[in-house]
């Protein structure tokens, strides 16, 4: 299978949320400002024209891929930093996944999951048509998660966003439709880590698309 998406990001929270860098493919090139490595390699993978949610460009994946992009360094997860990521997918029934990860235990496995994650995200998984959020404890055991309500359909533009609430130790999400609304939303715990360094996508077979991703 492939590449986690962490496929996320707009606003659930107050005024104070801040967005950080974001990859809208609109350079044509997905290989460097920012790179994306492969680590598992599906049957193709470009910076396509055949849909976006903003521009011209999107990432598009089709079959098993796992990628994903190293900062080079832990980065700091600071109050109010919110991350997002656009999808779409071809097959509801195909999982496809979005991940913030503290180390890169899982890279060159060809599985992005175990204890390396801060945060994940899943579509399709375990239930088709829908997305779930993941939060993870300072040894990288999966503590808290919530599915959102919202169903999606095939090639269907949707948003993902979390933001960090440092102090508290929570999560902030949400799931936007294709024109911004929010859907769903809700807060749930983490423990222990506040920093990442690797952003991981990982898709199973179908067509994926991904716009406007934090990293």
């Amino acid at each position: 299978f492939s590449v986690l998406a962490l496929l996320i990001f707009g606003m659930v929270g107050g005024a104070s949320a801040e967005l950080g860098f974001t990859d809208g493919f609109e350079d044509g090139d997905y290989t460097s400002d920012p790179e994306w490595k492969i680590d598992n390699a599906g049957t193709s993978i470009s910076a396509s024209t055949t849909t976006a949610i903003n521009g011209s460009y999107s990432l598009e994946i089709q079959d098993n891929y796992e990628i994903y992009h190293d900062r080079g360094t832990q980065a700091d997860v600071r109050d109010g930093h919110e991350y997002q990521s656009w999808i779409q997918f071809s097959d509801k029934t195909q999982q496809v996944r979005y991940a913030l990860m503290v180390d890169g235990t899982g890279i060159g496995s060809g599985s992005y999951y175990g204890e390396q994650h801060q945060v994940l995200v899943r579509c399709n998984y375990p239930t088709d048509g829908r997305c779930e959020v993941r939060t993870f404890d300072s040894s990288g055991s999966y503590i808290n998660s919530y599915e959102f309500t919202y169903d999606i359909s095939n090639y269907e533009w949707v948003k993902l966003r979390f933001e960090f609430d440092v102090t508290n130790s929570e999560l902030e999400a949400g799931l936007y439709d294709s024109s911004g609304n929010l859907e769903d939303s809700t807060t749930i715990s983490y423990s222990g880590r506040d920093k990442y360094r690797y952003v991981g996508i990982d898709t199973y077979s179908g067509y994926f698309y991904f716009d406007e991703v934090s990293y």
